[in-house]
Order: structure tokens, then C-alpha cells, then sequence
């Protein structure tokens, strides 16, 4: 008796030992290593979808090569502007100081 017995208990410690995985085992055992993988796999696309949007919303902010030239055309013409204004205050600037100038010739 105390031979089956032992017997008993052999076999009981050491089956677990002979067991072997199934097939649902294994694919339970890839998909836990995996599951991290497939995590920064998926934020990963994320950044890149906002990427692609990013991207997306600054082709819409571009300027053209006719909006610089329009910009350009502007500037032209708001530079001459200032250019007619300068030149406008330099004549009158040196008008009033001529006119200080020679009024006391022009008294005599």
C-alpha cells in the first residue's frame, strides 16, 4: 500500500511535467508578448495620422507663387508710397529751414 502510494504521489508531482501546451496555450502565450508590441504599434499610427494632419493643415497654410508675387506687387506700391511721402517732409523740412534761413536777408 505505502508503494502505491508513493507511486501515487510520483505521479502526481511529475504530470504536470509531461503535459504538453495546446494550441490555444500557445496562441494565449504570443498574444500576452505580443500585446505590448501591438500597443506601441497602435500609438505609433496615431502619431502619425496627427503627423499627416499637421502636414495636411500646414499645405493649406502655404503661400502660392502668386501669392508671393501678389504680396510683392503690394509691397512695390506701398513702398513707393512711402518713398513720395520721405521725399514730401525732406522738402518740407528744408523749405522751413531755408525759409529761417533767409528771412533776415529777405527783411533788409
Amino acid at each position: 500500500m505505502k508503494v502505491a502510494l508513493i507511486i501515487t504521489l510520483i505521479f502526481v508531482i511529475a504530470l504536470p511535467c509531461f503535459a504538453q501546451l495546446t494550441r490555444q496555450d500557445v496562441e494565449q502565450i504570443i498574444q500576452k508578448a505580443l500585446e505590448p508590441i501591438n500597443k506601441e504599434i497602435t500609438a505609433i499610427n496615431k502619431e502619425i495620422i496627427a503627423i499627416k494632419l499637421d502636414i495636411a493643415e500646414m499645405k493649406g497654410k502655404m503661400a502660392t507663387k502668386d501669392d508671393i508675387i501678389a504680396t510683392r506687387q503690394n509691397l512695390g506700391d506701398k513702398m513707393d508710397t512711402l518713398c513720395g511721402v520721405i521725399i514730401g517732409v525732406l522738402i518740407a523740412i528744408i523749405v522751413a529751414i531755408l525759409s529761417i534761413i533767409f528771412t533776415p536777408f529777405l527783411k533788409k
